[in-house]
């Protein structure tokens, strides 16, 4: 009978143990999927794109743009654009370096395109410059921005907000 209650005793332990591991394996499936229901949706709906390294019109400029993007606050489906520059150099005047800069954007939902120019300068420090501010109507879901100077530089990948 001791044989029996011991042997009583270890499969009970073995049960809790069972028990135990399937109540783990369920908490780390509701924590996993949770996470990928996180991660699908965006997480923060202003973007941010740089340093682009650029060269600048002037005879010895050069510099950084960036770019910020979100929904617009007061216009439906319409992203907010803005673009920055800050450049070293000597523009050949007594404005800071300066340069034209393109973005090209992408409704990835509806395939609809469109792209918004203007020109961006000042120095580094202190800053004083330009900024570009455009409001493209690019309609809702996720739309990709692609920055260009109009002069050389190296490149970034797009860059992907998401509009309501």
């Amino acid at each position: 009978m001791s044989s029996r209650s011991g042997r009583h005793r270890g499969g009970r332990w073995r049960t809790l143990a069972l028990r135990g591991c399937a109540v783990a394996a369920g908490c780390v499936v509701a924590v996993t999927s949770v996470q990928a229901t996180a991660e699908a949706q965006p997480q923060n709906r202003t973007v941010l794109s740089g340093p682009i390294y650029s060269v600048a019109d002037g005879p010895f400029c050069g510099g950084v743009i960036n770019l910020l993007a979100s929904p617009s606050p007061t216009r439906a489906r319409t992203t907010y654009i803005q673009v920055s520059g800050g450049f070293y150099g000597i523009s050949g005047s007594l404005a800071p370096c300066g340069v034209g800069v393109t973005v090209h954007w992408r409704n990835l939902r509806t395939g609809a395109k469109g792209a918004v120019h203007g020109r961006v300068s000042g120095t580094v420090v202190p800053f004083a410059g330009t900024l570009m501010y455009r409001y493209p109507v690019t309609g809702s879901g996720a739309v990709e921005l692609t920055v260009q100077p109009h002069r050389p530089y190296l490149p970034k990948p797009p860059v992907r907000v998401q509009i309501p």
